[in-house]
């Protein structure tokens, strides 16, 4: 097939977004398929799939771009990479990746993509309204409430500390802070607002971090993720040897079974499609809460689905083309 990976793009997991990017074309590419790949930062100027660009790797901080410039990614649909391309491969991460615009946009343009659809996508990247469609659905979330226009908390959240603020709509715990005092709460949501119009207070729970891999309509074994540092932060996600992945998780089955069955119906509530994952957090009495969806999660060399794949036999190539097999 000719298809178009696209990466990069404005958001602050841009680097992650490229180093997905450039281990997803590589592995088209030797399945022998025609790959190019597209940026929406550039444009319709862009750079061929061997471009130091797209050779990047994630730093320990998320870079901090200057703009956003949709209109470049207009001009990238005009590129003849996408006319001539028969399927989008996307990598994109965070905002304008997986909030659904991207997805817009290329249904305007009658190009097939991986990955959950419009609406599917812009649920799952509100923190928020996917907590209140996971209730709806069954699935146990933690305790949050929401900081608007400034103002820090609703009358009657009555929340104790230490507590977890983070922007609304981002990914990567980009704009991610533990708050032990009222003193350190505007900090935290200042930090947060630099992310996002909408932040998230949310219950702070001492437990065991799971993530499970939805893929076609299945859930792969369960990851359990140390991070050698106390929180799962982006250093920690995306420096090599900062974290340990156990897979499968030493979990007893019944509740192994039911982190997996959560799961699936936390990516069914949002309708989500092909592939994607759902992180948990399990406390200390093996009650297990849903912390978001990600319709787009990482293909790194150090990312959670190609983990969850290879406990099942698939190596990364496998994973690739299954995901294409899916989006055809």
């Amino acid at each position: 097939m000719k298809i178009v990976v696209i990466c990069g793009g404005f958001s602050p997991e841009r680097e992650v977004s490229l180093a997905s990017g450039s281990a997803v074309a590589s592995a088209l590419q030797d399945a022998g398929h025609n790959v190019s790949i597209a940026d929406p930062l550039l444009g319709a100027e862009q750079q061929p799939p061997e471009s130091e660009l797209y050779k990047t790797k994630p730093g320990t901080e998320p870079p901090e771009l200057e703009t956003t410039n949709q209109a470049k990614a207009i001009e990238m649909l005009s590129s003849p990479l996408i006319k001539e391309a028969e399927l989008a491969f996307l990598t994109l991460h965070g905002t304008f990746g997986e909030d659904g615009t991207i997805q817009a946009l290329l249904d305007s343009a009658g190009l097939k993509y991986t990955g959950s659809n419009v609406l599917a996508s812009a649920l799952a990247m509100d923190k928020d309204l996917s907590k209140k469609l996971f209730i709806e659905a069954g699935v146990p979330v933690l305790e949050w409430t929401m900081v608007r226009d400034g103002q820090m908390f609703y009358s009657d959240s009555d929340m104790d500390f230490p507590m977890i603020v983070k922007p609304n709509d981002q990914g990567s715990t980009v704009g991610f802070s533990i708050v032990h005092s009222s003193e350190e709460l505007d900090k935290a949501a200042a930090k947060a607002a630099k992310y996002s119009s909408h932040v998230m207070v949310e219950k702070y729970v001492d437990g065991r971090e799971l993530t499970v891999t939805i893929l076609d309509k299945q859930s792969l074994p369960i990851i359990e993720i140390k991070p050698k540092s106390k929180v799962y932060n982006y250093k920690s996600k995306y420096t090599p040897g900062m974290t340990e992945y156990v897979c499968p998780a030493d979990l007893p089955e019944q509740l192994e079974v039911g982190v997996q069955l959560a799961a699936l119906k936390a990516f069914n509530a949002l309708g989500c499609r092909h592939y994607g994952r759902a992180d948990f957090l399990l406390d200390s009495d093996d009650r297990f809460y849903c912390l978001e969806v990600n319709t787009l999660p990482g293909l790194t060399e150090t990312s959670l689905v190609p983990k969850a794949a290879e406990a099942v036999g698939m190596s990364f190539q496998d994973l690739v083309e299954k995901i294409v097999e899916l989006a055809k």
